[in-house]
């Protein structure tokens, strides 16, 4: 079987990398409070794990504090996934705007 290595916890690496940006007098409740609009004592359970943070909440946290998820999200190391919005309709090529349906014209060797 292939299994996967386990994954660190999302919510305690968020956690331990929010905890690294604030100055040490900042409170972590207090700067998390706000961008999760959760209570304070709801707050204090997710950092207990009484409870478990959310997907959203997770995600909100990430954003707000410009933390990179993409280890956890990604296979590989190193790599990057690119989303493009899906066009109405497909871009021709330059290789679309030859026009084979005519026969070729033979060109003539002027060597003499």
């Amino acid at each position: 079987m292939n299994e996967k290595p386990p994954q660190p916890d999302l919510a305690a690496y968020l956690i331990s990398e929010i905890q690294k940006q604030l100055p040490p007098h900042v409170e972590l409740v207090r700067s998390i409070e706000p961008v999760l609009g959760i209570s304070r004592s709801a707050l204090y359970k997710r950092l207990r794990r009484a409870s478990a943070f959310t997907a959203d909440e997770l995600v909100a946290l990430a954003r707000h504090f410009q933390i990179s998820l993409d280890h956890f999200v990604l296979d590989k190391p190193g790599t990057v996934t690119v989303d493009f919005p899906a066009m109405a309709q497909p871009v021709p090529s330059r290789y679309h705007s030859l026009n084979y349906s005519t026969p070729r014209q033979k060109y003539r060797s002027f060597a003499t």
